[in-house]
């Protein structure tokens, strides 16, 4: 499973293996990736391939209003454009709100069950 972690601010500060795979390169390579960045690079859209605001997206609302969030849609992976479902978790400590963490997996074909 694709795992983020974000700041705060938005700014990809470590990926997994499975990202990885996604984004094409692995966290050694690419560092720190701004959310503008990383935004464009998985470029979020509906099934239609509308591009989806940004500020919808389940990592956003994990950061803005610190609680679980979770969304369907596609993104274009290193390998081609990807559906998928994704949820994030504010990162919440005792200083207070440190930035999320968002995981992905790939939603099955239409008509197919999760397994």
């Amino acid at each position: 499973m694709a795992a983020f972690l974000v700041d705060i601010d938005g700014h990809v500060v470590f990926y997994n293996d499975a990202a990885a795979e996604i984004i094409g390169s692995p966290f050694e390579e690419t560092g720190t990736l701004t959310r503008e960045r990383w935004n464009a690079q998985l470029a979020p859209s509906d099934e239609h391939g509308t591009p989806l605001p940004t500020d919808q997206l389940p990592l956003a609302v994990a950061l803005r209003e610190g609680r679980p969030a979770y969304g369907r849609f596609r993104i274009s992976g290193a390998n081609g454009p990807l559906q998928v479902e994704a949820s994030s978790l504010p990162l919440i400590g005792p200083a207070g709100h440190h930035g999320a963490m968002v995981v992905f997996w790939p939603r099955p074909p239409h008509g197919e069950a999760a397994g």
